[in-house]
């Protein structure tokens, strides 16, 4: 099983992602030279959901570590917002939008903070499906922590710290 690196983020520094191998001791760079990269592996290391940021930028997308490929989502998130349920599927919480700043800092400072809808991402065919708008329901939630257990979508409002459960 391998171990992920990540360089400390920043919008304003290139970072870098990297896995080590605990058997061999073998340091292997995945991924680098990308501003504010954050990034997320699968249960198994074929894929990574990362992302990139900079001043008003925040992107996210898909490495395919088998082909070699990167590709755009259709979300725009930080990938801490997310989590992998199983090799293809990703739950992320998606900010409906990103106010000015150099991101990731400012929302890692507390500077700024989002109000997110909920979605379900397919790795395999890169479509995603909105699951839940809390703004439907009056409430703003900057989700993190996010988890999937026993057929439900857990986690936790940034802003308050109040835990949350949605039944898949």
């Amino acid at each position: 099983s391998l171990i992920g690196l990540t360089t400390k983020p920043s919008g304003k520094v290139p970072g870098f992602f990297f896995t080590l191998d605990p058997q061999t001791k073998t340091l292997t760079k995945i991924l680098g030279n990308i501003k504010g990269l954050t990034a997320l592996p699968n249960q198994d290391g074929s894929k990574i959901l990362f992302g990139s940021g900079g001043d008003n930028i925040l992107g996210t997308f898909m490495y395919d570590k088998k082909t070699g490929s990167i590709a755009q989502t259709q979300l725009r998130t930080i990938p801490e917002k997310c989590t992998w349920f199983d090799v293809n599927t990703l739950y992320c919480a998606v900010p409906k939008s990103i106010p000015n700043g150099t991101y990731p800092d400012v929302w890692y400072q507390g500077v700024t903070s989002f109000s997110d809808s909920f979605w379900r991402l397919d790795a395999a065919s890169g479509s995603a499906e909105l699951l839940l708008d809390p703004n439907d329901e009056g409430i703003s939630v900057d989700g993190i922590k996010l988890d999937v257990r026993n057929g439900y979508l857990l986690f936790i409002n940034k802003t308050n710290e109040h835990l949350y459960s949605y039944a898949l």
